[in-house]
């Protein structure tokens, strides 16, 4: 069973907040990432955020729910590519060009081949601040979803006798 993370888990820093080291004493490839195409180390790849003690401040504020949310679903362009989206401000800049409202990359190229309908969950905010906390709550609400809309794609095709 896959439990809601909570609204505390839900971070999400400022676009052009990095992911590293911040301490020069610590990593001196990371001292030297000044711009968002400087490197920055493995191992700050390989970190979450309370490992390298991302700073609280650079979170974007928000208002959310303390109660267990119910999964909402939204309709709009999603981007589709073959690699991760890990940057905030290639994320917005491609949000706000082409009026995105998701990044996803399973699916790209699937639907070349043959007809289909692909259902995502949403796990981060395609940015350099991945984690991992949210990839089964992600995974187990897009299930769900796909469950529910097959039984009313079963439902609605035998009684109307038509096929979504």
């Amino acid at each position: 069973m896959t439990a809601y993370p909570g609204a505390s888990e839900d971070k999400l820093y400022e676009s052009t907040y990095r992911h590293k080291h911040y301490n020069p004493f610590l990593c001196g490839e990371c001292a030297n990432c000044k711009q968002n195409t400087d490197r920055v180390c493995t191992t700050a790849i390989k970190s979450n955020c309370d490992q390298l003690k991302c700073s609280s401040s650079k979170l974007v504020s928000r208002r959310r729910p303390n109660q267990e949310c119910i999964p909402v679903i939204h309709f709009g362009l999603i981007a589709s590519g073959n690699t991760v989206m890990k940057s905030g401000e290639g994320r917005d800049e491609i949000a706000d060009k082409w009026g995105v409202i998701a990044f996803e990359m399973e699916g790209a190229g699937v639907w070349e081949h043959f007809p289909c309908l692909i259902i995502k969950g949403v796990c981060d905010y395609a940015d350099c601040h991945k984690e991992k906390k949210w990839q089964n709550y992600a995974a187990a609400t897009a299930a769900t979803c796909t469950k529910a809309f097959l039984q009313y794609w079963t439902v609605t095709s035998s009684r109307d006798s038509v096929i979504l």
